[in-house]
């Protein structure tokens, strides 16, 4: 009877042997999730840094259509502030050479980069990517050719996902509006020679209209452009302010707007 009572009463906890098992397998766990814990957070970085190369790449198009060539340095860019810091906390690294430019972020030997507007636009020289092959599959991320056309998979795409349709996942790179790309809030796009900014998520709305979420880039007033308190437009040749948030009201015409001069 003592036996099995000193049996049962050792068997309730772990022993100094097991204990230090635990504590082996724990601290290999940990070497191996720790640092790819890290490597997402950088790639995450990386992600959010070529969408801000991409809106650059966008803006020194648009300086390139009104200036014909490339500025000195990114500040002469009509673009917040924050897209013209590098999200991985380093710096940009901006060339131009032959006419072209190229954009880098490094991080940690990663590198986002993007090419001139020639080889985005299909103007000059495309990239060295693989024509698309209608029966292959692609992993979100990569880049095919698609007559003569530059598109990157948003997503998986399967088979016969024809690029550029509204359903497929194939975000043409252009800085030229498409109905079938997806664009976020700060994404700029040149349309009927005009630069709209995206103010949030949107697809298949065109610019220029009252209900789509695009505000054109221009001092002057536009119905379908949003306004906040103390934004200033030109209407009719005289400078107005906004009094509060306005959209589609008229500046002399309406109570949203005060005449400056």
């Amino acid at each position: 009877m003592n036996n099995i009572f000193h049996r049962q009463k050792s068997q309730k906890g772990f022993t100094i042997i097991e204990l230090l098992i635990i504590v082996v397998v724990l601290g290999i766990l940990l070497a191996i999730v720790l640092p790819r814990m890290g490597t997402s957070k950088e790639q995450a970085k990386l992600v959010s840094c070529r969408s801000n190369l991409r809106n650059l790449q966008s803006a020194l198009a648009f300086f390139y259509a009104k200036e014909d060539s490339y500025p000195d340095d990114l500040n002469a860019l009509d673009v917040p502030g924050k897209m013209k810091l590098c999200p991985t906390g380093g710096t940009y690294i901006y060339t131009i050479e032959n006419g072209s430019y190229k954009i880098e972020c490094r991080l940690h030997g990663l590198i986002a980069q993007e090419d001139g507007i020639e080889a985005a636009s299909g103007g000059g020289e495309l990239p060295d990517y693989p024509l698309w092959d209608p029966a292959a599959s692609y992993r979100r991320g990569e880049y095919i050719i698609y007559n003569g056309r530059v598109f990157q998979a948003r997503y998986y795409a399967g088979p016969n996902q024809v690029p550029g349709e509204l359903t497929s996942p194939w975000q043409e790179i252009t800085d030229e509006w498409r109905n079938f790309n997806v664009y976020r809030g700060d994404d700029i796009v040149i349309y009927e020679g005009r630069q709209f900014k995206a103010r949030n998520w949107t697809q298949n709305e065109k610019p220029g209209l009252l209900e789509s979420p695009w505000q054109e880039l221009t001092d002057q007033w536009r119905g379908f452009n949003v306004y906040e308190a103390g934004d200033e437009v030109f209407y009719r040749g005289q400078k107005y302010r906004a009094k509060w948030w306005s959209q589609n009201s008229q500046p002399g015409s309406s109570d949203a707007w005060e005449l400056i001069h």
